[in-house]
């Protein structure tokens, strides 16, 4: 069987329908299919699915090594695969994965880029209405800020917030993670303050029945790419020194937590994480704060 245009739609459907993986997400796996298939053109190789075998792969993976890509897309691009290939026998197209037991060598950990917690107060207070601006719009950029910080969520998971998704009373709203998992998390009183006073606005330049919560200009679903823009605009005015990103709230989120003794496993599920070493990051990150200022404040360090 080649790996052909009818296989590569089978396995889109499988990824949107029986994964439920976002837009996003099926265009990066589709996109490492894209490059293995790239790598067999260029050697001649036949993209016949029972010829690609466990030493192919691992020259494919090589050939990514000598090509000097970054660690993490490598890392990207062998997962992918994995993925196609496990879906592959899954479906029977083939009678053994290639990839199977495959490992690559462990990536060098980063730390997350985050704010201290007055970094974090001094963005959240430049939001504020000058007289010339739309009211709507801050209201929302700074709901949006808000939001961002109380929940810790990922930016796709705040685009798609619905009104019907917040229950203010219990103070509680329910996000939709990877692969469309549901999670409850609460919000702060202050987040909860800035999102009611936004809604009020909000109403004036609403779609007729737009469900979700945050909008753009044009009275429908903001994008990911919006929130972007917008959080770069204000921190390069407050914190030129600092790269911010919407994940940057979410890894302030956590590591504030952990800092103020919240309990790693807490954290895990108010981030979603599915496996608790992902959270575990941000316990080497408070760790690294307690050395600089221990090495700063104790006379004999």
């Amino acid at each position: 069987m080649l790996i052909d245009n009818e296989l590569k739609n089978t396995y889109v459907k499988y990824l949107h329908y029986e994964k439920n993986l976002s837009e996003k997400s099926i265009i990066s796996y589709t996109n490492d299919l894209e490059d293995l298939l790239s790598y067999l053109a260029l050697n001649e190789i036949m993209a016949n699915i029972e010829d690609i075998d466990r030493q192919l792969i691992k020259d494919y993976i090589v050939h990514l090594f000598n090509t000097r890509k970054n660690e993490n897309t490598i890392h990207r691009r062998v997962a992918g695969i994995k993925a196609f290939f496990k879906f592959c026998h899954y479906k029977r197209f083939i009678s053994k994965n290639p990839v199977f037991n495959i490992h690559l060598p462990k990536k060098k950990s980063k730390l997350p880029d985050f704010l201290t917690q007055k970094e974090m107060e001094k963005l959240l207070d430049s939001i504020v209405n000058d007289g010339e601006r739309e009211l709507f719009y801050t209201l929302r950029d700074r709901a949006i800020f808000e939001a961002l910080y109380s929940i810790g969520c990922r930016v796709a998971e705040l685009v798609n917030i619905k009104i019907s998704d917040i229950n203010f009373p219990s103070k509680v709203i329910k996000l939709f993670g990877k692969g469309r998992k549901e999670r409850i998390v609460p919000i702060g009183d202050v987040a909860i303050k800035w999102m009611k006073n936004y809604i009020e606005e909000r109403q004036k330049k609403a779609e007729r029945n737009e469900e979700y919560l945050f909008l753009n200009k044009n009275g429908k679903k903001i994008s990911s790419e919006s929130v972007r823009k917008i959080i770069k605009k204000y921190s390069e005015i407050m914190l030129k020194n600092h790269n911010i990103s919407p994940h940057t709230f979410r890894h302030s989120f956590a590591t504030h937590l952990l800092e103020n003794g919240a309990d790693i496993r807490a954290v895990q599920e108010l981030l979603g994480h599915s496996d608790i070493s992902t959270t575990q990051i941000y316990t080497h990150v408070t760790a690294e704060k307690l050395i600089k200022t221990y090495k700063k404040s104790h006379p004999r360090a």
